[in-house]
């Protein structure tokens, strides 16, 4: 038994024996047109029938509902972020509510250091911590002295007294004091 192995040339394939004798010869089917015809006629074929199509129409319905799922991912989130916010906001609120309460109860039960007028109500002045509700000429007990940001307030409780001296004419007191921040420079002290 002769070893045999295949030899490629330029040509068809050759069964060459290793001993240097030569065996058959094998043609084989060369790499010709007649290959790229075929695989030309099923390319037309493919055509033909509409395949093309279908895969691109496919594959874009895949990407669109890929980017469907995405987008329905994203909103998802943005809705879970939205609510966690809005959790966050409300706890914050409702400790902030919690501080004034408790910061007014015990204003209430605070001595007055001395008396003050309301000599001007500044335009922009709404905050939370800020005395709401005084107009020129009302009188404010201050409660403590240079509070909030640079020293720059006073704590006062305002219960509707005017400058005349003559008192609110509500039945109930208690829903009229007003407990907050109010700026040194639009207060005026009074003498004793």
């Amino acid at each position: 038994m002769f070893s045999t192995r295949l030899v490629r040339t330029l040509g068809p394939i050759r069964k060459v024996n290793i001993s240097g004798v030569s065996g058959t010869c094998i043609k084989a089917r060369p790499f010709s047109s007649s290959t790229q015809q075929s695989f030309r006629e099923r390319l037309s074929k493919l055509r033909r029938n509409g395949t093309p199509e279908i895969v691109f129409g496919v594959t874009l319905l895949g990407l669109l509902m890929v980017d469907q799922l995405l987008r329905d991912k994203q909103m998802d989130e943005r809705k879970e972020t939205v609510r966690r916010l809005q959790e966050v906001m409300d706890a914050d609120d409702e400790r902030l509510k919690n501080e004034v309460a408790e910061e007014r109860e015990d204003t209430l039960s605070r001595p007055t250091m001395f008396k003050c007028v309301v000599r001007q109500v500044p335009a922009m002045f709404d905050g939370p911590r800020c005395l709401t509700g005084v107009e020129n000429g009302d009188i404010v007990d201050v409660i403590e002295e240079r509070v909030g940001p640079d020293g720059g307030y006073n704590l006062c409780r305002y219960s509707g007294e005017k400058e005349e001296g003559s008192k609110s004419t509500s039945e109930n007191v208690e829903d009229m004091i007003f407990v907050g921040w109010f700026p040194t420079s639009c207060l005026q002290k009074l003498t004793a």
